[in-house]
Parts: structure tokens; C-alpha cells; sequence
């Protein structure tokens, strides 16, 4: 289904004002994942990282674990830590504390 029907349909169901204030809600991240040095004993570093899009909306400006799950490529059930603010949000494995990317809030595409 194209975003276009999608929204159609939600336009239908909820009325116009309902989905334009959610439309307006939505947030705009840049996604970055990590190279990673180290391991659980001795610890881990960030020896760089990679932009994997500049361009990825979540429903709100604070994501769900779901949505974060979906931008890193974390499979449900990996246990994860998610900590940060409004503007930057860092993932660990929650297992290992290993780094995993974390997401910047992208202003310029909204």
C-alpha cells in the first residue's frame, strides 16, 4: 500500500484535523551505526561511524523501542538500552553494553 492510500485511509476513518495533528508530530532522524572496537571484558570504543540515513520518520518526536529496533536493524528480542535527550538517542546492546548507533534529530527535513 502506497503512503498515499495509507493516509487516505486514515483520513477516512479519523477525520482530517486528527491525522494532519499526528502528520505534523512526526520527527525526522538521521540513523547512524557504529564500528566498534573492544569487547565485553575490556570494553568497547567507537571507532567510527556510518551514516545509514538522513531521512528516517518516527510517529513522534520521541520513537518507540520498535521504530528504534526498525532503524538499527535490531531484531525484536535483542535486548537493548536505549538513553539520550530530545535531539540524540544511543543504543546498547543490553547484554553487553556494546554500542549499537544512536539516532540525531534531523530539523533540516521536517
Amino acid at each position: 500500500m502506497s503512503e498515499m492510500s495509507r493516509l487516505a485511509g486514515e483520513v477516512d476513518e479519523q477525520g482530517l484535523d486528527a491525522v494532519l495533528v499526528r502528520w505534523q508530530e512526526k520527527t525526522t532522524w538521521e540513523v547512524w551505526t557504529y564500528d566498534v572496537w573492544g569487547n565485553e571484558r575490556d570494553g568497547f570504543e567507537v571507532n567510527d561511524r556510518h551514516c545509514v540515513t538522513r531521512k528516517y520518520q518516527t510517529t513522534s518526536s520521541d520513537p518507540t523501542e520498535d521504530e528504534i529496533r526498525e532503524a538499527l536493524g535490531i531484531k525484536p528480542g535483542w535486548p537493548i538500552e536505549v538513553n539520550g535527550d530530545d535531539w540524540d538517542i544511543y543504543v546498547n546492546c543490553g547484554k553487553t553494553d556494546r554500542p549499537l548507533g544512536e539516532l540525531v534529530k534531523n530539523e533540516r527535513w521536517v
